[in-house]
């Protein structure tokens, strides 16, 4: 998307639409906000309850038009009413109607035992519900929820059957709609109560497997977790024989209840091999899987496992479980409850990142210590609580420095060396983001290692040592759960101070750390979340102070715009004077948007400056810290100056692109020692983090060797321009074999490569594949170009190399008509279609003396081709399933082609084109049956006066799914189109007069633009687009002063 205007607009600016009485262009650009962007209000929509998503409907009408959709895509009903989902039962119920329910996606049923008849689920239809959730809220008889069942949500379940993708059935008694699930061919995730499955005989549960089971993708049953399983631990021989002749399952998440049968457990896990999260059924199963997995040593499951689960740990044998650690080498995540054993030598083998360890039945402090100090790659611990006694007892230093979210208890019983102590090993971990105390559950235990009556819960205050960890800068959250900490007005504005990340506060404190924290975060919030604004009330100040005690709980984010993934994405939208302006709102927009302003920086003759400012503003202080933010570089060399640009003097560890051009006429042998002496090094420098090569140079064959060592280059291009010798990139034109060795080193690795040069020319080198490419042909590996663009005069056997060598070709830029007779040929030769199969775009910038025959056979070779682009008026286009079509600068008259075009490729959804006239219009009445259309770009000749205007306007009032239209000036008409000869031949006016109004229909037009200068508009047409056009953002029309007050105005109380 392209980027925004300015925020505001200058006073000058301003005062200068007053002044002026001549007619002025208005170019309203997407509302002049970032905010009024669909894809950044939609990501804003994500984080806001259904309460607030209601209020912000009422904002304007382009939000509304967004955000409707999304305030019905959850729905809950209850005993027959509609509720929006987690409102209040007594909430007013909804009016949903039948354009609302195409909205649903989600469906909560609340089911009344004592009233399913109320339900009234078949009344509507929901075209795109794609997940059902039944719960029930009272207690129900058997017989009246059986009749529920067969009268009601199978019937249900079977008529959505085509759209429901997860099924969630937290209800009892449910084998009478089997035959319903199974009928959903579509279902990926399916939670349903360890009933359904548990009296399943093997021959009828394996029915169920190959009907339904190996096609999931996510499978829960759920039960009671903490029950021991009545089944036996063996896989019976039934289950065995199913086994080796089953087929393998899609599952990637798999949650077993405690009861589940043994058998049938092993079985699922046995056959998915893309399992990645497990929750086991209990520890006393864990034996049957270690065994299960030493006695496969081929190692076909659980070898993509991440995450791993086992809720209940009773009498689990250590060496069991190590057994099955050591089998899992995938494994990053582990959740483990109700344990009593060690366990910290079976996660020594393991690079474990999150970890959980819960409902302990001793005290685990030991073993907590001993994880932190023998586990590096930890990035998130939940645990119960670590004691001040083990730390003494093992002075060992705290090795996962990388940790970024720790939870959990802390016990002292020294005082303030104690908690000094722990203070100093929490400051060691300096990339930890979220911080959460909890109150201790050992300390009335009175375990072995603490002194009873002394042991007490870590204060996190001043006065105990909170300013030792002002060395955590990455701190986002804190909570501290322990009501015996209370925070004061030192700590909290210590707090501010030291920690500029910290959103997302939850604290015990008095009136003045209450006042200082809210008003600190408040005046940065944007469209507060609602139970942001209930927990913020609770510490409001009111107007006399009041000395009791507050709990503060300020919860992420305080505002969408506060989400620092949200900011980032919003700062992608601007310009960069907007984003230096963002960066004086407030701390956390700097500390965010710091870094983009410097990703992409130009460098001339040894000043930095932004892209896109002029060459006399100010230059930049580009620092060692700011260089680290870089990620693309832009070189403008002036080789008539011997100043250098000083490339070597800092390095940019980020670096990803780089793009090299030079500013005025250049001397040959400046611009070598430059490429030599100063480009190169730097590019062998930045070898490692370099992806994309921009070198917009001559002369490149100083650089040979210093791109050969670029190993992680995905994208290259080159400036092709033949001088003197007719050298060509990397060799002369007959070198094949440095061509190659250039190929197998870096080409076939790159997903890009374009040799830009001329675009119209005389084609020099040969048009057949001489005897040495066509060996190296045969011999060559393939290659992973997706994109691929060639200047006209590169060598065509070469360019042919690169196309039949690269099976993944996707989007091509051939160079000219001359060699399309080459290239039909060499589909020809490859009966097997072994390459273009899935090339979706081709571009051909010159087809003079183009064979119509040899452009057939070559669209006739390309199955996947969705998106072209010619300069020539071409037969049999019209066969094609176009969806993206450009024709312009044609030579010729082309309004008889598209209107061809029009009047018979109905998947076209972008067309690009010199000109419609109503003259083709007239000989070709057929009606225009590309209704998807979306982008029309073109210019319009009309010559019979209104009656021409309106019918054109007609024919483009069809297409109701257009949303961006840009009405050219009219080229053709001084190169006398079949009939523009007519003195009467106009530009088409898009006016009231001329019949603007009968394009009301487009209500989905988001862009509009009006080239032609003769077209002007005025108060009327102002306020019937607003009125018509909705969701109209991008407005370029011609106006007199007083219509561009007025949209201007418009369009800004909108942003």
């Amino acid at each position: 998307m392209s980027q925004q205007p300015h925020l505001e607009e200058s006073p000058e600016g301003r005062a200068r639409h007053d002044s002026q009485d001549q007619p002025n262009h208005l170019n309203a650009k997407a509302t002049q906000s970032a905010l009024a962007i669909p894809e950044i209000i939609l990501l804003i929509s994500r984080y806001l309850d259904q309460q607030a998503l209601a209020v912000c409907l009422r904002v304007c009408r382009q939000w509304q038009n967004v955000l409707h959709y999304q305030l019905w895509e959850v729905v809950e009903k209850r005993t027959g009413k509609w509720h929006w989902s987690g409102s209040a039962p007594w909430g007013p119920t909804l009016p949903l109607s039948c354009g609302n329910a195409r909205y649903l996606r989600k469906l909560v049923l609340n089911i009344d035992g004592n009233t399913y008849s109320s339900i009234g689920l078949n009344s509507m239809h929901y075209p795109n519900l794609s997940e059902l959730t039944v719960t029930t809220t009272r207690v129900y008889t058997i017989d009246n929820f059986h009749q529920f069942i067969d009268e009601c949500l199978s019937p249900f379940i079977e008529q959505h059957q085509a759209g429901l993708k997860k099924l969630v059935l937290r209800v009892d008694e449910i084998k009478s709609l089997s035959d319903a699930m199974t009928s959903c061919s579509h279902l990926e995730s399916l939670t349903a109560r360890h009933s359904y499955f548990e009296y399943q005989e093997p021959d009828n549960w394996m029915d169920w497997y190959a009907a339904q089971g190996c096609r999931l993708k996510s499978l829960a049953i759920a039960g009671m977790r903490f029950v021991s399983p009545p089944f036996s631990f063996v896989m019976t021989e039934t289950m065995t024989a199913l086994l080796a002749k089953a087929s393998d399952s899609t599952l990637q998440n798999l949650d077993l209840a405690t009861g589940y049968p043994n058998d049938k457990a092993l079985f699922l896990v046995m056959k998915s091999p893309d399992l990645r999260r497990l929750c086991w059924p209990g520890s006393g199963t864990i034996a049957r899987l270690a065994k299960a997995l030493e006695d496969n040593p081929s190692r076909s499951f659980c070898q993509k496992l991440e995450s791993l689960s086992i809720p209940g740990q009773e009498d689990m044998d250590p060496a069991d479980f190590q057994r099955v650690m050591k089998s899992l080498p995938s494994l990053t995540e582990l959740n483990l409850e109700g344990g009593s054993g060690p366990i910290t030598p079976s996660l020594m083998t393991l690079r474990l990142r999150k970890l959980r360890i819960d409902a302990f039945k001793e005290d685990p402090s030991t073993m907590i210590q001993d994880i932190l100090c023998s586990v590096p790659t930890l990035e998130v611990l939940t645990v119960e609580c670590m004691s001040e006694s083990t730390i003494l007892e093992d002075p060992r230093p705290w090795i996962c420095t990388g940790l970024r979210e720790l939870t959990t208890g802390i016990i002292v019983y020294s005082g303030i060396e104690g908690h000094g102590l722990i203070m100093d090993r929490l400051a060691t971990l300096e990339k930890l983001e979220r911080l959460t105390v909890l109150p201790a559950p050992y300390i009335f235990k009175k375990p072995s290692s603490i002194n009873g009556a002394q042991a007490r819960n870590m204060q996190l205050t001043l006065e105990m040592g909170l300013d030792r960890l002002s060395t955590l800068k990455q701190l986002r959250a804190l909570k501290v759960a322990d009501p015996t900490t209370e925070w004061g007005g030192d700590e909290a504005k210590w707090a501010l101070k030291n920690w500029d990340r910290l959103i997302d506060l939850d604290v015990l404190a008095d009136s003045a750390a209450v006042v200082l924290l809210y008003h600190r975060f408040h005046i940065h919030s944007i469209m507060p979340r609602q139970q942001c604004l209930e927990g913020l009330q609770r510490g409001r100040p009111q107007h006399e102070p009041q000395r009791q005690e507050r709990r503060l709980n300020v919860t992420p984010p305080h505002g969408p715009l506060s989400i620092p993934e949200l900011l980032d994405l919003t700062g992608r939208y601007l310009d960069r004077y907007s984003l230096a302006m963002c960066l004086r709102v407030c701390r956390q927009w700097r500390k965010v948007l710091h870094c983009q302003l410097w990703e992409v920086i130009e460098k001339r003759t040894g000043g930095w400056n932004w892209p896109g400012s002029v060459s006399r503003g100010p230059t930049l202080p580009l620092s060692s810290e700011n260089a680290s933010h870089l990620r693309k570089l832009v070189l403008r060399i002036d080789t008539s100056s011997d100043s250098s640009l000083d490339l070597n003097s800092m390095h940019y560890p980020n670096l990803s692109e780089l793009t090299v051009s030079t500013l005025s006429a250049y001397e040959v042998d400046r611009l070598r020692r430059f490429l030599h002496d100063c480009l190169s090094p730097f590019i062998v420098q930045h070898q490692t983090s370099l992806k994309k090569l921009v070198l917009f140079v001559d002369e490149m064959k100083p650089l040979t060797d210093a791109l050969l060592t670029c190993s992680r280059l995905e994208s290259l291009t080159a400036w092709f321009q033949p001088t003197g010798q007719k050298q060509y990139f990397l060799g002369e034109k007959h070198q094949s074999d440095r061509w190659m060795e250039w190929y197998e080193a870096q080409g076939r690795r790159l997903k890009s490569l374009s040799f830009m040069g001329t675009r119209v020319g005389s084609l020099s080198a040969k048009l057949e594949m001489g005897e040495a490419m066509a060996a190296h042909l045969a011999k060559a590996s393939e290659s992973t170009l997706q994109d691929l663009e060639l200047a006209i005069e590169y060598p065509t056997d070469k360019g042919l190399f690169l196309v039949m060598k690269s099976p993944n070709l996707k989007r091509l830029y051939w160079p000219g008509s001359r060699t399309i007779a080459r290239l039909a040929k060499a589909f020809e030769n490859d009966p097997q279609g072994s390459f273009c199969q899935k090339l979706e775009s081709l571009s051909i910038p010159n087809l003079e003396d183009l064979d119509p025959a040899d452009f057939q056979r070559v669209m006739k070779s390309l199955p996947s081709l969705t998106d072209l682009y010619l300069p020539k008026v071409c037969p049999h286009l019209a066969t094609l399933k176009l969806r993206k079509l450009r024709i312009d600068e044609c030579k010729e008259d082309s309004t008889t082609m598209v209107q061809d075009i029009l009047c018979s490729m109905p998947t076209l959804e972008v067309l690009t084109a010199d000109c419609v006239s109503e003259s083709a219009i007239q000989e070709d009445p057929r009606p225009w049956i590309c209704r998807g259309l979306r982008e029309l770009t073109t210019a319009i000749i009309v010559s019979s006066g209104i009656n021409g205007h309106r019918s054109i306007m007609e024919r483009l009032a069809t297409l109701e799914r257009l949303e961006k239209l840009s009405v050219l000036s009219t080229r053709c008409i001084s190169k006398n189109p079949r009939g523009a000869n007519d003195a009467k031949a106009v530009n088409m006016q898009l006016t009231l007069a001329e019949g603007l109004d009968r394009l009301s229909t487009l209500r989905q037009l988001r862009a509009f633009k009006v080239a032609d200068t003769t077209t002007r508009w005025g108060a009327d047409e102002a306020k019937w687009a607003l009125k018509n056009w909705g969701r109209l953002i991008d407005l370029d029309v011609f106006g007199d002063c007083e219509v561009i007050v007025f949209l201007h105005h418009r369009l800004r109380k909108i942003s």
